[in-house]
């Protein structure tokens, strides 16, 4: 089974065949004794490797180079975004639920929540620091999301958050310029 499926997919489907063995035996179309025998198959263990790949510190640079070049707001909030997200492992997620509150200059230190209400720390580099101070100089220091969405003239929409999505984009069209 392993050929054609995922561990997860094939000890579904065992446990629907059990569940099926079962129901055949409680019909009495079966004997315990091959309801049990029929029955003792073995879960499948397996991993199988999460999408996606890992970027090489080549790509990485390109990214930043190409946020670099950019002399637009855009480009230096982009910067900032991809700095934190590399440089502390965020989730496009964990990217838009980042406030204001949980940078931390003075210990230069960012608060995540993560899936499942679950929080941790991360301690920034000096070019995701350097990265997003430019960014804060400015979006400005008030409260809100750390991330501003913006409109298409280059201005700030204060109190709206980036969606996991529009992350996707900039990356992809980023990496498309790289």
């Amino acid at each position: 089974m392993l050929d054609g499926y995922a561990p997860a997919t094939a000890n579904r489907i065992l446990s629907a065949l059990r569940g099926a063995l079962e129901q055949t035996w409680l019909l009495g179309q079966m004997s315990a004794e091959d309801y049990h025998r029929a029955a003792r198959l073995s879960p499948i263990n397996g991993e199988v490797l999460p999408a996606g790949r890992e970027l090489l510190g080549e790509e990485i640079a390109a990214l930043l180079q190409n946020c670099i070049e950019d002399p637009r707001v855009i480009g230096i909030r982009d910067a900032a975004m991809i700095c934190i997200i590399f440089g502390a492992g965020l989730r496009r997620e964990e990217v838009t639920t980042l406030s204001m509150d949980d940078y931390i200059l003075e210990d230069n230190k960012l608060v995540i929540r993560g899936k499942r209400s679950k929080q941790r720390t991360a301690y920034l580099v000096d070019e995701a620091t350097a990265a997003l101070t430019d960014w804060l100089d400015i979006r400005g220091r008030n409260p809100g999301p750390l991330f501003l969405s913006l409109k298409k003239d280059g201005k700030l929409i204060y109190g709206r958050r980036m969606t996991p999505q529009a992350i996707y984009h900039i990356l992809a069209t980023r990496a498309k310029r790289a």
